[in-house]
């Protein structure tokens, strides 16, 4: 470590606060109504949205026990993603329009702010979060708690001064700066994407037609054999068996599987071949997939065939993406009891059906406007890498911020 750092026990300088509260779901006598942030609140907040958090009721002990502040740092600690951190502030709180209180599947972590700084904590324990340090303190259990006093007990905190510290988050925060804009930028592209793509399909034609996917396409579900431990091998001769972790939601493509399963399983799942259609059809139902490889698909996909008949590759891909068919997805979905797209779900869709040379103009312009919607998307993973680094560089200790830095900065 260069001269001025220190390196201490986490807990020599954050003490673990009280769990907070859940109040009540209706209104009662002497209490208070209340935003209750959760664990999943949590990560909205940290992705800079506004979380639906629930109103609840609590007594004025309660809300003077867990009222959130401006510069509270918070926790959580029970959850399937428990570790998730983050520093208030008062434009996060003001946002609410009522007091917020944390769960209690959340803590509070006090800060020796004579030592480190609230900001310098919260970067500390981001980073840890993002490359698993803090995930591997998870107790395995029915619902996953964190063990965060041996994480305060065990794991070591290098710092510099506070002067410093403050240097390392400013540098910091001009990075997270630079990543919002792109993300705007991301965020702007995919906007006007969809608008264009809206108004190619809304342009109808005396040739045009309108048709149930059910009537053009051979829709089908996957399968899984069971218990599916038992087929997956690491063999050659195994065949690539298709999960949803295969591919990122901004794929068109899924070229190759993370796992494969044995050659006896096949006749228990459902076959997909390069170029056939893939739906998920649970979770984040109603994204489509295009098969670069062949493999197996589980019951969480819908295979959708005889593709080439009726259409245009990529025009069935961006009509599948589109803001309507969407909409199809989610109020059909939403009415059939169990959230999932069925295959008589995705029989009832209605797409339309311009001529193949009309199909193939409007997937070319939406393919052109997916091209610049990759590579911003490209720069911000670029960026978020390009910070992960930086961090990992600047929390070591090892390496200093140049003097020219502050000359930038001010000039900036």
């Amino acid at each position: 470590m260069h001269e001025g750092w220190s390196e201490s026990p986490l807990s020599d300088v954050v003490e673990l606060g009280k769990g907070g509260v859940w109040g009540k779901d209706v209104e009662d006598v002497g209490l208070t109504p209340a935003i209750c942030l959760r664990g999943t609140d949590l990560a909205e907040l940290i992705d800079q949205r506004i979380p639906n958090a629930p109103l609840r009721w609590v007594t004025s002990s309660e809300l003077a026990k867990s009222r959130c502040a401006p510069d509270m740092v918070l926790i959580e600690t029970s959850g399937s993603r428990c570790g998730r951190s983050i520093v208030l502030t008062s434009g996060m709180l003001a946002k609410f329009g009522y007091p917020v209180v944390y769960s209690n599947f959340c803590r509070t972590l006090k800060i020796d702010t004579k030592k480190v700084s609230t900001q310098y904590i919260e970067l500390w324990f981001s980073h840890n979060y993002a490359n698993g340090l803090i995930p591997s303190y998870r107790a395995t259990s029915a619902m996953p708690n964190l063990d965060i006093k041996s994480l305060l007990r065990i794991e070591l905190l290098r710092f510099p001064s506070l002067t410093e510290q403050r240097r390392i988050v400013a540098l910091v925060s001009s990075v997270d700066a630079y990543i919002e804009s792109l993300q705007q930028q991301v965020d702007a592209a995919r906007t006007a994407r969809n608008a264009v793509l809206h108004d190619l399909l809304s342009a109808s034609g005396d040739d045009w037609t309108e048709t149930p996917l059910g009537d053009v396409l051979e829709i089908v579900r996957g399968g899984s054999p069971r218990p599916i431990d038992a087929f997956l091998t690491n063999d050659a001769t195994g065949v690539n068996w298709i999960k949803i972790g295969d591919a990122s939601a901004s794929s068109k493509y899924i070229y190759t599987t993370g796992q494969k399963i044995r050659q006896e399983g096949v006749s228990r799942s459902r076959l997909v071949k390069e170029g056939d259609f893939i739906l998920s059809n649970s979770m984040s139902f109603g994204r489509p997939y295009i098969m670069r490889t062949t493999g197996c698909i589980h019951d969480g996909w819908l295979l959708l065939s005889k593709i080439h008949v009726t259409f245009d590759e990529d025009y069935l891909y961006n009509v599948l993406l589109s803001q309507d068919v969407q909409s199809q997805f989610e109020s059909l979905a939403a009415g059939s009891g169990v959230r999932n797209l069925n295959i008589d779900v995705v029989k009832q869709v209605r797409v339309p059906v311009p001529p193949r040379a009309h199909q193939e103009r409007i997937a070319s312009t939406a393919n052109g406007f997916d091209e610049y919607v990759r590579a911003a998307e490209d720069a911000l993973e670029e960026a978020r890498g390009l910070r992960s680094g930086l961090l990992a560089d600047l929390l070591s200790g090892e390496h200093e911020i140049p003097e020219s830095y502050d000359r930038f900065l001010g000039a900036a």
